[in-house]
This record gives C-alpha cells, sequence and structure tokens, in this order.
C-alpha cells in the first residue's frame, strides 16, 4: 500500500500542473488578443490623427495663401496703369508677354500697364481674350508756303507754288484683341476705320488770284495690324520687366496712290492709310516702384519699299516709294491714386528719315513736236529725290479707371511740341477682359 501511494501522489500533482498551466496559456492568449486590438486602436487613432494633421496644415496653407492674394491684390489695385504695347509691355510685352514657360503670375504681371496707348506692358494671362474698342480724334493744322503737287529737286517742281493754311481732323475707330498664348507670349490685332477731314486755304504766290478754300475728305477701312508680344524676363531685384515686340502693319487701307486725282495730279479725295507695310521691332522696360511704375520704350520702324507705277499727270509718273523709316523712344511714368484710379505722364518722340521716290518727268510737247506726231508724247527722264527728315514729339497724359473686375477705362491725350507733329492727339479705350486666364 505504502508503494502504491508512492506512485499515486506524482501522477496527481502532474495533472494539477498541467491544468494550470491550461489556464495560464488561455489567459495569456486572451490578454494578447486584447493587447493586439488594443495596438489595432492605437494604430487607427494614430492614423486619424495624422490626417487631421494634414487638413490642419492644409487649412494653415490656404490662409497664408488666401492672406498673400489679398495683400497683392491691394498691391495691384495701387499699380498705376501705364502703356502697351506695347507695350506691352502686354501688354508689356503690353505686357510690350515674354513677346513660353508659365512664370508666377503673381509676382510677374500685378502691374496694368495699359495707360497711354501704343507703349506696352506686362501682358495678358494665359487662355484670357481681351477685346478693346477705341476712338480717336487728331488735330492738326500748319501754316507754310509750299508746293502743292509733287516735289522732285529742289529747282524742278510740279504744281502751283502757294501760301497754304490748312486744318486736319481724324476720326479713328478701330477693335483690338489680345489674347495670351502663354503667360508670357501674348498675340494681338486691331481693324480700323478712319474718317478724314482736311480744310485748305490756298494763295498762289505768282497770281492775283483770291484765296482758294479746299475742303477734301475720306473714309474707309484703315490699316490692319498684327503684334506679338514676350516677356524676356521675370523681374528680380533691381531689374526691371523687359518685353520684345513685333508689329506689323498691312496696306488694307487705300494709300496716297489709290485715290482719285485731277489732271494735275493733285488728291480729289484723302487716303485712309499709309499704302505701304510697315515692321516694327520694340523693346519696353517697366520698373513698378510702389506706388509708381516707370516705362521706356525704344523701337525702330521700316517702311517696305514698294514699285507705285502710277501716272499722276501727263508729265508725271511715279515708278517707286521707299518711304523713311523712323527711329521711335518714349519713357514715362504711372502712379497710383487709389486702388482704382491711375494716371501716367510720359514723352514720345519720333525721327523720321526722309522718303526715296524714283519719279519719271516729262516736258510738254511744243510746237515742233506736233509737226511730226502730236500723239507721241515725250518720253520720261526718271529722277531719284529724298524728302527731308522730320522730328515728331508730343506730351502724353493718361488717366485709367477700374470699373469693374473685367473692365477698364482708358483715356490718352498727346499735345505735339514739335512743328512736325499734330496738335492734339485724343484716344478712348475700354478693354475688356474674356475668359479666365490662368
Amino acid at each position: 500500500m505504502a508503494s502504491t501511494a508512492l506512485v499515486s501522489t506524482p501522477t496527481l500533482s502532474q495533472e494539477v500542473t498541467a491544468e494550470d498551466l491550461r489556464k495560464f496559456q488561455e489567459e495569456l492568449q486572451k490578454q494578447q488578443t486584447e493587447l493586439k486590438r488594443q495596438q489595432e486602436e492605437l494604430n487607427k487613432q494614430r492614423q486619424e490623427l495624422s490626417a487631421q494633421q494634414l487638413q490642419l496644415q492644409n487649412l494653415m496653407n490656404q490662409m497664408q495663401t488666401q492672406v498673400q492674394t489679398n495683400q497683392q491684390a491691394a498691391t495691384d489695385r495701387r499699380q498705376p496703369a501705364v502703356p502697351a504695347t506695347p507695350p506691352p509691355i502686354q501688354q508689356a510685352d503690353n505686357q510690350p508677354r515674354s513677346v513660353g514657360e508659365a512664370p508666377d503670375r503673381s509676382a510677374e504681371t500685378n502691374q496694368d500697364i495699359s495707360v497711354i496707348a501704343d507703349v506696352g506692358g506686362v501682358l495678358t494671362p494665359k487662355g484670357q481674350w481681351v477685346i478693346e474698342p477705341s476712338v480717336e480724334y487728331t488735330h492738326a493744322s500748319d501754316n507754310r508756303f509750299f508746293f502743292q503737287g509733287v516735289e522732285i529737286v529742289d529747282a524742278v517742281l510740279v504744281g502751283l507754288i502757294e501760301a497754304q493754311d490748312f486744318n486736319r481732323d481724324v476720326i479713328n475707330g478701330s477693335l483690338g484683341v489680345r489674347y495670351g498664348i502663354t503667360n508670357r507670349l501674348e498675340a494681338d490685332a486691331r481693324v480700323s476705320f478712319q474718317k478724314r477731314q482736311d480744310k485748305l486755304a490756298s494763295t498762289p504766290v505768282s497770281s492775283t488770284e483770291t484765296t482758294v478754300l479746299t475742303d477734301l475728305d475720306g473714309s474707309g477701312l484703315g490699316d490692319v495690324e498684327f503684334g506679338l508680344h514676350y516677356q524676356l524676363n521675370r523681374k528680380r531685384g533691381k531689374w526691371p520687366y523687359a518685353v520684345a515686340n513685333l508689329r506689323v502693319k498691312s496696306d488694307t487701307g487705300d494709300g496716297p496712290f489709290d485715290v482719285s486725282r485731277n489732271a494735275q495730279g493733285i488728291e480729289t479725295e484723302l487716303p485712309t492709310g499709309s499704302g505701304f507695310w510697315t515692321i516694327e521691332p520694340s523693346v519696353t522696360l517697366i520698373y513698378p516702384t510702389d506706388p509708381a511704375v516707370l516705362f521706356a520704350n525704344v523701337g525702330y520702324l521700316f517702311n517696305i519699299e514698294d514699285d507705285v507705277n502710277t501716272q499722276l499727270s501727263d508729265t508725271t509718273f511715279i515708278r517707286k516709294v521707299d518711304p523713311g523709316d523712323a527711329i521711335k523712344a518714349s519713357f514715362g511714368m504711372g502712379l497710383g491714386i487709389n486702388e482704382r484710379l491711375s494716371m501716367s505722364f510720359g514723352y514720345d518722340h519720333s525721327y523720321i528719315f526722309g522718303t526715296k521716290t524714283e519719279i519719271g518727268i516729262r516736258e510738254a510737247q511744243d510746237f515742233t513736236d506736233s509737226l511730226f506726231d502730236p500723239n507721241a508724247p515725250r518720253p520720261f527722264t526718271f529722277v531719284n529725290t529724298e524728302g527731308r527728315t522730320a522730328q515728331v514729339g508730343q506730351f502724353l497724359w493718361g488717366v485709367s479707371y477700374i470699373l469693374t473686375d473685367r473692365v477698364n477705362i482708358n483715356f490718352n491725350v498727346g499735345v505735339g511740341v514739335t512743328s512736325d507733329a499734330p496738335d492734339a492727339r485724343v484716344m478712348l479705350r475700354v478693354p475688356i477682359k474674356l475668359g479666365g486666364g490662368t
């Protein structure tokens, strides 16, 4: 019995130990399961916290961007509107934009450089259209001796020698369109309709005739223009914006050799265009310095030579004409008055080279000619002539008002300060933005 008891006791002890171990393992497994569940819950909370932190960061970034946008918008409204072109400069450039890669618009196109026409400025944003109806009035007057007709050389003249007083009035209505190809490249086009009227008071010096009053007028389509403006740089530090401009003017209007003339070769109606193609490259510089904007533009105007082959009268034939080229420069300053109103002041000057003309002259038939063949006129004798140079300078003044976010009203005045310049030039333009742009 004692032997049996000794054997049984270890067996019972082993059964108790196994049961405890099993319970212990079950409890351990439950704790591991709970720990795993808590770990998953903790991971889930960490993910939610990360998402909330990301949302908070995005919200802070948006608020910062909005503050910067509001500050920039306030700065933009204070910037004055200055000519472009051209400029741009353009729009530029107008503007003269860069006339592509897209720059930071908030840093490069805040200033509306558009008060004074034909100079160019910061350009139209990518994808945006701008239509610009305008009307312009020009008045010119003079009192001088001149040869009514064609001046051949100093000693050979066709027409009457007169003392003349004339007044010229021109009304030009046009519609322009600008489009931002990229944030630095802009294209534009302009179609115009022109009405002209000249009043001449002529007194022949070599006769006792009384003063003759003559009214001439002309109206019709003007010369269609096309342009490109490219912004060359982004403004950094003290460097200004630089805009390159290229403008091409067609000969769609009636030129001086397209209008009707009388037997003496004198015009009986006025042209509405130059009659020649023109190419004008230029560069516009724009330097914002709150609350003002400084601008300058320099360019060269190429007038393309043409064979006109026009007989003005029985004794005068025009074979070839090369209109004088021109060197052009302007500069000025725009000043912001308040968030909507700005003014600009400037000066524009052009040095125009003399026109080169190949003219055929033949003498009238005399009695000796009529004895042989009265219907056989003498041949033309061709000579080359060159007209005088001209200096055209005018002071510029402009005011711009932001009517709405998409509509501006620009009023410009030019006053002639040289004898060759028009007395006064007044223009009203209404740029209207279409499309959002980027």
